[in-house]
């Protein structure tokens, strides 16, 4: 495919809220979704791929090969600071 430029991937998370044993806690549905991941989606430019994740529904995959990862929380900090950390996309090299 001559000419093809592959687009630099985003992933934006929604973290999730976590048990007290520090698992991520999971539902089939959210009450309230917040509006900065799909407003930070719809002003990036289209040189970039992004997917949207909310964690409280689905699993984060941290081994996709993302290139950067966008997150945004209001109760779900320390989840966010574990995603961000050592343990998940900085030791892949993916900037957070």
């Amino acid at each position: 495919m001559e000419g093809f430029v592959k687009k630099p991937r985003i992933l934006l998370v929604q973290p999730t809220t976590v048990h007290l044993d520090g698992t991520p806690h999971k539902t089939r549905w959210r009450l309230i979704m917040g509006l900065m991941i799909p407003l930070m989606a719809g002003l990036t430019p289209d040189d970039f791929d992004v997917t949207l994740c909310d964690e409280r529904l689905e699993d984060l995959d941290f081994d996709a090969g993302w290139d950067l990862v966008g997150m945004t929380t209001t109760i779900g900090r320390r989840r966010c600071a574990h995603i961000s950390s050592a343990t998940s996309f900085r030791k892949r090299g993916v900037p957070s």
